[in-house]
């Protein structure tokens, strides 16, 4: 059953299946979960861990609960992980988005800072700083609405990468 028909994952209906899994099948199983949109089964698959503390599965649980609304619980699951690690890079990332979310841009941007202190190319982050100083629509958006409304006849694009924004050129 999907949460389309109301029906909510249990830890305890998905243990049997995943006895004996590892942390990391159950950060890999739930991450699918989650890209799939499964967000109430990526939350039960973490919460079938009995071991020890694992950061991964807690953060990933930590997405899922955010994705379902819980978001108080969700911040203590991340700040639990920096509060044994300080540095954890996913975990400062992680709560910098739950803090945009919040609309505390102040602290949103300083843990995004200290990420892109040590790691300036974390994905995700440089555009996720740009946001919080930045606040408004994405570039995409932005770049699509100025194609519907102007529908230039020409389009010169510098910097190209993917092509995912040159697609948004439609030529008259």
């Amino acid at each position: 059953m999907t949460a389309e028909s109301g029906f909510r994952a249990s830890s305890a209906e998905l243990a049997p299946a995943l006895d004996g899994s590892s942390a990391a099948d159950l950060v890999l199983l739930a991450a699918q979960a989650l890209r799939v949109g499964s967000l109430d089964y990526a939350a039960a698959i973490c919460e079938t861990w009995t071991g020890a503390s694992e950061p991964a599965l807690e953060l990933t649980h930590a997405a899922a609960l955010f994705g379902l609304g819980e978001h108080q619980r969700a911040i203590q699951l991340v700040d639990a992980v920096l509060e044994r690690a300080p540095t954890q890079l996913a975990a400062l990332f992680y709560r910098a988005q739950m803090a945009q979310h919040a609309g505390d841009a102040e602290l949103a941007g300083q843990l995004l800072r200290q990420v892109l202190e040590r790691f300036p190319d974390f994905p995700g982050a440089p555009g996720a700083l740009a946001s919080v100083r930045f606040p408004g629509p994405p570039y995409r958006d932005v770049l699509r609405r100025l194609h519907e409304l102007l529908r230039p006849r020409t389009y010169l694009e510098i910097g190209v990468e993917s092509g995912a924004t040159l697609a948004l050129a439609h030529g008259a």
